[in-house]
């Protein structure tokens, strides 16, 4: 019937038992939260990522509102110190504020594009004509200044090539 020995066995196979299903449910839930913290892990970078390129985009779009601006201001500089001369204070007032664009612009991440090798990435040809002793693809001429933010560009550079 009722043996004390056999219960006494029950009741140690079933504590095991017991305390086996107990230790599998913990190592699930610690590979389940070590899962959800690599995930959220994951989650704080991508979205951090996301606002850097969207923070990025914004100012690149802000900057190439403004660069007409820069240009009119170029061309106005060069008119003057033509007609004016260079010891001008008005040339010499131009030309301060020219610069102080450009070193706002290097402060927030925007550099000028450098314009020696044409680079269909960052130049665009207006034209190309034929000049000796300048090899082929190299610019000879920058009609319009272009800008980037890190790899973005911002506004091609619009240069003439030697063919």
């Amino acid at each position: 019937m009722n043996n004390p020995e056999n219960n006494s066995e029950f009741f140690e196979n079933h504590e095991a038992e017991v305390v086996e299903k107990k230790a599998d449910q913990s190592a699930q839930l610690k590979e389940q939260l070590a899962r959800m913290s690599a995930d959220f892990e994951n989650y704080k970078k991508r979205t951090e990522k996301d606002k850097q390129l969207w923070f990025t985009l914004s100012k690149g779009e802000v900057v190439g509102k403004i660069l007409p601006f820069f240009d009119e201001l170029e061309l106005t500089f060069n008119a003057m110190e033509k007609e004016l001369g260079a010891e001008s204070v008005f040339v010499t007032g131009v030309a301060l504020v020219m610069k102080n664009m450009i070193t706002t612009l290097h402060n927030i991440g925007v550099e000028e594009i450098k314009c020696d090798i044409f680079d269909p990435e960052v130049h665009e040809a207006l034209s190309s004509i034929s000049v000796e002793g300048k090899a082929s693809g190299k610019i000879i001429n920058i009609v319009r200044r272009g800008f980037k933010i890190g790899e973005k560009v911002i506004r091609p550079a619009q240069v003439v090539i030697a063919a």
